[in-house]
């Protein structure tokens, strides 16, 4: 694995809920989903994770302009990566957080056993 890369999927339960929401959303076997919810464990993301501020950021040169970014409730913050990679390459802070509130099409508590697609937050 190269240093400045970080995997597209990086904890079992994104995994766990891709799978399930695959599963909820096509109608496909869940064996069949797990397979290919499990080839997206081996896509790379090139970031450096926690690199330092550039220079020019760090000594005042420039203004680092924070984006604070919401991927709604679709998919994740992963999802979205070729686009928060090009306004970080611009010269923006990208913060982009995850919902962990059930209104995320997979998410999946930290103490969740259940693999089935969350129930709308409007009911």
């Amino acid at each position: 694995m190269r240093e400045d890369s970080v995997t597209f999927l990086r904890y079992p339960k994104s995994l766990s809920g891709l799978t399930a929401a695959y599963t909820w959303r096509d109608g496909c076997s869940k064996g069949l989903n797990r397979i290919r919810a499990k080839f997206m464990t081996f896509v790379m993301v090139p970031v450096a994770e926690n690199a330092p501020i550039a220079s020019v950021f760090a000594h005042g040169k420039s203004k680092l302009v924070p984006v604070v970014f919401s991927h709604g409730e679709s998919y994740d913050r992963m999802s979205y990566c070729a686009i928060l990679g090009e306004l970080a390459s611009q010269g923006f802070l990208v913060i982009a957080l995850n919902h962990n509130d059930g209104s995320c099409m997979y998410t999946m508590g930290p103490n969740s056993e259940d693999n089935e697609a969350p129930e709308s937050i409007d009911q």
